[in-house]
């Protein structure tokens, strides 16, 4: 005795195949409007299977969430356990790998979700091919260029320390004088 009754199937069937469409249909209409269907793939490592399945779920909300995304799908793979060598004693770890498919509305959305996150590979699903304005590569690059300056700023304040802090701010500080001397020179 079935508690569902026998027409059940065809009702998620089809629920199914409506979603499928209503998806393509948003895909495509994005796509016409200058949007960008991406996959970026990750992988995550951590002392357990579920720590490590929770870190890909936790960074995929936040893709999810990023402005100019219209949605995102992820699928994370069943954990694998490893042992790893230390120095004084091997342990064991968990990893995986997942991917996450997200329609951005444009260009720069896409390329600023993809340098925040840093994923081991992207690629780019569709449009085949793309027209992109000069403000829009302009915008790309501005966005690029503060984020790998945030990056740098982070990684140089807390690596290094006592001489090789103090060599690298006396280059900026070349660079400033060097930079200001340049744009007197294009005021002249």
């Amino acid at each position: 005795m079935s508690l569902l009754p026998n027409n059940t199937f065809l009702f998620i069937q089809t629920l199914m195949e409506s979603m499928h469409k209503d998806v393509k249909r948003v895909t495509d209409d994005t796509i016409n409007k200058g949007g960008l269907l991406i996959n970026m793939y990750f992988d995550a490592h951590a002392p357990d299977a579920e720590g490590v399945k929770n870190r890909l779920t936790e960074l995929f909300a936040k893709i999810t969430k990023e402005e100019g995304v219209v949605y995102a799908i992820g699928e994370i793979e069943a954990p694998i356990q490893e042992e790893v060598e230390g120095k004084e004693e091997s342990r064991e770890i968990y990893s995986t790998s997942g991917s996450i498919r997200v329609l951005t509305k444009d260009v720069r959305n896409a390329v600023r979700i993809v340098m925040s996150y840093g994923p081991m590979h992207t690629e780019v699903l569709e449009p085949q091919k793309m027209m992109v304005t000069f403000a829009e590569v302009q915008e790309i690059m501005n966005d690029a260029s503060l984020t790998t300056y945030t990056l740098s700023q982070f990684i140089i304040q807390n690596t290094l320390k006592g001489e090789a802090l103090q060599a690298f701010l006396h280059n900026i500080k070349y660079r400033e004088r060097i930079g200001a001397e340049l744009r007197k020179g294009e005021n002249k």
